[in-house]
């Protein structure tokens, strides 16, 4: 399934009905509450608000709602809400988590502790998803956020944490590219040698569900005509689903580039981890939150 925009991507959501339940951890925030209140009436989520129960009441009424309709936890420690988040998600009573008033690393110190069992990967990154003006449809990336320089054996966790959420997003096969400075193996740009060793490992059978070429450069990623002029065949070149960034600095150069340059629109989630992870920067509008939301609830098993 191909997704052109945003508005395609939430009416597909709202037609699953799925409305996953998600924690909201120290909720009792006015940009959180907005955002979270919004995705509900879109029907992306059902929150369960943990925070200032006090705070969080008199914000829901003062927007129409009836406060006993939701779950409402009272707890105020930033680190006991976020430990209530994993008991829920443990006993099933919610699918995803998102943070509120609280430091980003206060909670996923919470989350990756062992005892706490929420990792399900080697590898805990992050997957943005990017509707870009001149492309045709909505584009996945991974990392552009957490993993510095990710090895091979990390890049191949990276790859499966992403391709089950685009599974459950309606992406069967995501086409999967390999970013690298050129199409050419290069043994001084270790990067696309392990481009190579990806797609082999892609065509033999041990990276599943997706299909990758690489090492592509970014006009093969993104321009059909620059691999026909080059004589490339390739499924992926021109039309990917999913970029694979060679470590952080490139994907959060790319990533910037594209939002302040290109005029495009993006989200992200934290992948890894038994449910999405929604972690929206304290700067984000309310529109990016949203959007964060609707990618984490499109992204539940």
């Amino acid at each position: 399934m191909i997704f052109k925009n945003y508005v395609e991507l939430t009416d597909h959501i709202i037609s699953k009905a799925k409305k996953a339940p998600f924690a909201i951890v120290c909720a009792d925030e006015s940009h959180t509450m907005e955002a979270v209140i919004e995705s509900y009436h879109k029907q992306l989520i059902l929150p369960v608000f943990i925070g200032d129960k006090k705070i969080i009441t008199e914000y829901l009424t003062a927007n129409g709602l009836n406060a006993s309709d939701f779950e409402i936890i009272d707890e105020t420690d930033p680190t006991r809400a976020a430990q209530t988040a994993v008991s829920l998600v443990h006993d099933g009573s919610v699918r995803g988590i998102m943070k509120g008033k609280l430091d980003t690393s206060q909670l996923m110190k919470v989350l990756l502790k062992s005892e706490n069992k929420l990792r399900t990967s080697s590898v805990v990154c992050a997957m943005s998803l990017m509707e870009i003006p001149y492309y045709h449809k909505l584009v996945a990336a991974s990392d552009p956020a957490l993993c510095i320089h990710p090895s091979l054996d990390q890049k191949v966790a990276i790859i499966n944490n992403a391709v089950p959420a685009l599974n459950n997003i309606g992406i069967e096969c995501p086409k999967t590219a390999i970013l690298s400075a050129s199409e050419s193996p290069n043994p001084k740009m270790p990067e696309s040698l392990e481009a190579v060793q990806l797609k082999e490992m892609n065509q033999q059978g041990l990276i599943k569900n997706c299909i990758i070429d690489g090492p592509l450069s970014y006009d093969l990623c993104f321009d059909p005509e620059s691999a026909k002029i080059k004589g490339l065949t390739s499924d992926v070149a021109g039309d990917p689903d999913l970029i694979i960034y060679p470590d952080l600095v490139t994907g959060n150069a790319v990533s910037k580039a594209l939002v302040l340059n290109a005029k495009a629109i993006g989200s992200s989630v934290i992948l890894g981890t038994a449910v999405p992870v929604v972690l929206p920067s304290r700067a984000a509008s309310v529109e990016e939150k949203v959007r964060n939301i609707l990618l984490a609830s499109a992204s539940v098993n």
